[in-house]
Order: C-alpha cells, then sequence, then structure tokens
C-alpha cells in the first residue's frame, strides 16, 4: 500500500512518528508533502489563532522539540531519534517535496507523479478540490474528538468541556470541515492528564495509533464503503482564555479522581 504524508513544517513530530511507524510497519512510503510555515500569511495565521502563553510551544515544535511529557514518552517509547522529516526523507530514499500550500500546482503535481493510494494528513492547512480531486487516492485523518459530535478546533479541549468522551477520530475528508464518512475511534484516556499540553500531545498519540493501526487494517481486508454523517453537529473554534481554564480545572478534578 502506498501512502503519502503531509505535514505543516518539516519538524512536524506527529508527521514523522506516522511515517517511520508506517515504514516499519512495511508501508510504501510514496512521499512526504510539506508546508513551509515561512510565508507572511502563514505565520500571521498562526500568530492569530494561538495565545501568548503558547508560543514558547509553536516556537518548540517547529524546531522539532518536544518538552517532557506524552509526545516526548511516545518518541522514546517507539525509539524514534530523528527530528527532521529532511533527516528522516534522506535515510529512507523516500521524496520529499517543500510546498506554499497543499492545494498548489507543485504540490497537486509532485502527489500526481508518486501515485499514492492514501494519503495521511498530518497538518499543512484545509485541503480543498485541487488536491482532493486530482488523483484515485483518498485521504485519512485522525480528528482528535468525537465525530460528528466535534467539529473544527480544539476538539480534545471541547470534548472535556463538554463532557463528552475524547476521541481519536478516524475518518476521510472531504471539502466539509471533518464531515467525512469515520471508519475508526480510539478512546483517549485521561488518566495523568492534567494540563491542556497534556491533553494535547496525548491525544495526537492516540491518533497517530488509531492511524497506523486503520491503514493496516484496510492493507490486510480492504476498502469497503463508508457513509458520510447523515447530520452536520456543532463546528468548534479556537478556546478563549476563560474556556481554557475550566478545561484545566476539570482535567484537575478528572485527574484527581482517576488517581483515588
Amino acid at each position: 500500500m502506498k501512502v503519502m504524508i503531509t505535514a505543516g513544517f518539516a519538524r512536524s513530530l506527529p508527521a514523522l512518528a506516522i511515517a517511520e511507524l508506517l515504514r516499519r510497519g512495511s508501508f510504501e512510503i510514496s512521499g512526504l508533502l510539506v508546508v513551509t510555515p515561512w510565508r507572511i500569511g502563514r505565520i500571521t495565521s498562526m500568530l492569530r489563532s494561538i495565545r501568548l502563553r503558547e508560543l514558547p510551544s509553536l516556537t518548540r515544535k517547529l524546531r522539532g522539540g518536544s518538552s517532557p511529557g506524552p509526545m516526548s514518552r511516545f518518541l522514546q517509547k517507539h525509539n524514534i531519534e530523528k527530528r527532521s522529516l529532511g533527516a528522516w526523507a534522506a535515510a529512507h530514499g523516500v521524496p520529499l517535496r517543500n510546498v506554499s500550500d497543499l492545494n498548489s500546482d507543485d504540490a497537486v503535481s509532485f502527489a500526481r507523479s508518486r501515485q499514492p493510494e492514501w494519503f495521511v494528513y498530518a497538518g499543512g492547512g484545509i485541503l480543498r478540490r485541487p488536491l482532493l480531486a486530482a488523483g484515485n487516492w483518498r485521504v485519512l485523518n485522525a480528528h482528535l474528538g468525537p465525530l460528528p459530535e466535534i467539529r473544527g478546533m480544539n476538539a480534545a479541549e471541547w470534548s472535556v468541556l463538554l463532557k463528552l468522551q475524547p476521541t481519536a477520530t478516524i475518518h476521510m475528508i472531504d471539502e466539509g470541515i471533518d464531515t467525512g464518512a469515520v471508519i475508526e475511534t480510539a478512546p483517549i484516556e485521561l488518566t495523568g492528564v492534567s494540563t491542556v499540553e497534556e491533553l494535547r500531545q496525548h491525544a495526537v498519540n492516540v491518533g497517530i495509533e488509531a492511524i497506523v493501526n486503520t491503514l493496516t487494517k484496510l492493507r490486510a481486508h480492504g476498502d469497503e464503503q463508508w457513509q458520510a454523517h447523515t447530520e452536520v453537529h456543532r463546528q468548534c473554534f479556537t478556546l478563549s482564555p476563560a474556556l481554557r481554564e475550566l478545561v484545566e480545572q476539570r482535567l484537575l478534578t478528572l485527574s484527581a479522581r482517576s488517581g483515588s
């Protein structure tokens, strides 16, 4: 099975982990599509979407660093040492293309030249028709909330806030916002999770493993016809500071209960 992976920047640890775990599972990684973050429009968009307290975390992510926590432990658990997609691609002979936009002519041309059966979306911006309809591939995403109940941004945090079971939902990407057919779900346990940053990292880790498991099942059992949602629920957006505080208060309560 040929798989192409997207990434939002060259040192994306989730994209790197997905690529390495799929490689170890004998998948053919047909290419990496990496969006450069160093464009005025994208930098402005990122700065608008984050809070001041999140700047150190964003800087660390762009540099390929991981603070002590769920992501760091995940990489250690799987003995993943590389921190750059470029270095990983060079070590394993995988073509990598840096693009300004996943929907650009350059990105579409690269994808067509590599002919993947599946895309794994691991960041890089909203996918639109130019890429989605350019080939016979299908696109998988790990949405970090239950679908169709919670679509959009900060899905793991909204799950906690709305008292829903945090869930990694593996679904197909279509032209809507998290409206594609659901294939698999994986619960996100909150034991030992007491901050929003820990929640996000842990949710991403669950999503990575769920993506790999889903593709492994698809390879073994073949494709099916999945149904998209029959109804569209709420679309969530970036949490305000006040709502973020409520999430952390609830995480502390849940963590205390699980430890008792």
